[in-house]
């Protein structure tokens, strides 16, 4: 993808989102629009503390690797990065205003919601490796991306808590979604510190 690529594209998810949240806002009453609101105001704090803290460093294509044959690849961590942020904002958006949420089994709701809580507590390691890895001067920026994307997890719950008359089977399954994503998302990066600490020290 070359830079005017990005760029267009960028901008197009940027104007797609905007859309689907003005459609999806506008078919809410008032309390749950107040609250989508919130939810996407503490979206876009996090969404651009990320633009801010990866554009400092990660704007060319890296070698990353998870540890398994076969997915190593090359990639730009801040453009993967920034648009999944997008893509995925915009998926969410879109199927709310269907009618659509994630979902698990009931039979399985209560071992979900344990692993949440674990997958919430391993992300915050992931993060923490995150800054470990990386030169000093990128760290503060680093770190109040990802305090962000927590302070939005809390908006976000409250919204869907709120949609789905607390539907404790939905939040649980939106939640892990919203966790699970920004897992992958912080592996792309903590991969991509690696690299530079590698070519640092070599």
């Amino acid at each position: 993808m070359t830079d005017e690529e990005f760029i267009n594209t960028k901008t197009e998810l940027e104007s797609r989102l905007v859309y689907a949240y003005s459609t999806y806002y506008n078919e809410l009453p008032e309390a749950e629009g107040e609250a989508l609101k919130e939810a996407q105001k503490a979206w876009i704090d996090c969404y651009y503390s990320y633009v801010s803290a990866l554009e400092q460093r990660w704007l060319e294509p890296v070698k990353i690797f998870f540890g398994v044959t076969g997915k190593e690849r090359r990639t730009n961590v801040y453009r993967e990065f920034i648009l999944l942020l997008l893509t995925n904002r915009i998926t969410d958006l879109e199927e709310w205003n269907a009618g659509e949420f994630a979902e698990i089994e009931d039979a399985f709701a209560p071992f979900k919601k344990s692993e949440l809580e674990k997958e919430k507590e391993q992300l915050q390691v992931d993060m923490g490796l995150c800054l470990y890895v990386i030169q000093e001067e990128y760290r503060q920026k680093i770190k109040a991306a990802h305090k962000k994307f927590f302070t939005f997890l809390e908006s976000d719950e409250r919204f869907i808590s709120l949609i789905t008359n607390e539907n404790e089977i939905i939040i649980t399954a939106e939640g892990l979604l919203q966790v699970q994503r920004m897992s992958y998302l912080t592996s792309v990066h903590y991969q991509g510190c690696r690299f530079f600490r590698r070519e640092r020290e070599e």
